[in-house]
Formats: C-alpha cells, sequence, structure tokens
C-alpha cells in the first residue's frame, strides 16, 4: 500500500521527479483545484486524504489509473462521488502532467472529455434536393 511510504523515502522519490512533476505537486493552482474539487462535491473533510493520494499519483507510488479504487477505498467514498472525483483531479492535475506521468507509468493519457469530430464540408448540394426553386436571379 502507498501509505506505507515514510516521509524520507517520498522525500527520496521526490528528489528523482522530473521538474514539471516538481512544480505541480508545489504548485498553488494545484492545491486550489484539489479543494475546489472536494468543496464542489462537500467533501472537504476529504481534502486532507485526496490530497495525500493524488500525491501518490504525482509521486510515481500510485497508479493514476487505481486512483478512483484508491480514494473510494480508503476514504470510503461511495464509486458514484469516487469517479467524480477521479475525472475533475484526472482533468486539473493528471492530464496537465500527462508527458511526465506516462514516462513514470510507462502509459498514455487522454482528455476525460471526447473531442467531438466535426463532419465533412459537402460543397455540392445532395441530388435528392433537386433545383432551387427559390434561387433569385442576379442579372
Amino acid at each position: 500500500m502507498p501509505s506505507n511510504y515514510t516521509k524520507d523515502q517520498f522525500w527520496q522519490l521526490y528528489k528523482k521527479l522530473p521538474q514539471e512533476l516538481k512544480e505541480i505537486i508545489s504548485c498553488e493552482e494545484t492545491s486550489d483545484n484539489l479543494y475546489e474539487v472536494c468543496k464542489r462535491y462537500e467533501l472537504l473533510d476529504f481534502l486532507y486524504g485526496i490530497t495525500e493520494i493524488t500525491g501518490q499519483v504525482l509521486l510515481g507510488v500510485l497508479n493514476p489509473k487505481n486512483f478512483q479504487l484508491t480514494i473510494e477505498k480508503v476514504l470510503n467514498l461511495s464509486p458514484n462521488v469516487a469517479k467524480k472525483i477521479s475525472q475533475e483531479v484526472s482533468r486539473f492535475i493528471f492530464y496537465p502532467a500527462r508527458v511526465a506521468l506516462g514516462k513514470i507509468y510507462d502509459m498514455e493519457f487522454s482528455p476525460t472529455v471526447k473531442e467531438k469530430k466535426s463532419l465533412p464540408i459537402q460543397k455540392t448540394p445532395p441530388k435528392h434536393l433537386g433545383e432551387d426553386s427559390y434561387r433569385e436571379d442576379l442579372s
């Protein structure tokens, strides 16, 4: 279990991290994002636990794929709430760090919101519509 690490062991892991992850861990925006997520779901009592587990992912101790299940089990959250928290933490914290995390965990990250594919633009009107009888003569 990741929480069995001592503070010294976590410090040693931190020293070996890529600079990008060090900045994300110590960034005020990361703290603000975690606070806002917990506030949105009325889970401020769980802020410390969610922050600690998020830190374990960023330190390379807990695979991001296990984040949702870990917060569900460790913090005794419902699967639905754990999923919502996981999605937001992934979107605001893990996804921006995806390149560095991908190197640590040897995995690819994808955005939580799927991009919409645009439809091809049709340059000629479909044949089934026939001629446009309302077309004005411009001459």
